[in-house]
C-alpha cells in the first residue's frame, strides 16, 4: 500500500476538510493540525498568538 509509509500526511488528513476548511480558512490549510483551534480565540488573545500569526502584539487586524 503506497500510503502507509505516511498514514498521517497533513495533505491525507486534510484532504476531505479542504472543501470545507479552504474557503473559510485558506491561510491554515498548510499550517499543523493544532494550528486551527489556536487560531480561534486569537482575537481574544492576539498577544500570545501574535508572533505565531506574524502580527505583532496589539496590532491591527
Amino acid at each position: 500500500v503506497p500510503a502507509a509509509p505516511r498514514p498521517l500526511s497533513p495533505g491525507t488528513l486534510l484532504a476531505p476538510l479542504a472543501p470545507i476548511l479552504g474557503p473559510l480558512v485558506p491561510a491554515l490549510a498548510p499550517q499543523p493540525a493544532p494550528a486551527p483551534p489556536a487560531v480561534a480565540p486569537a482575537p481574544a488573545t492576539g498577544e500570545q498568538f501574535g508572533p505565531v500569526t506574524g502580527t505583532p502584539p496589539g496590532a491591527p487586524r
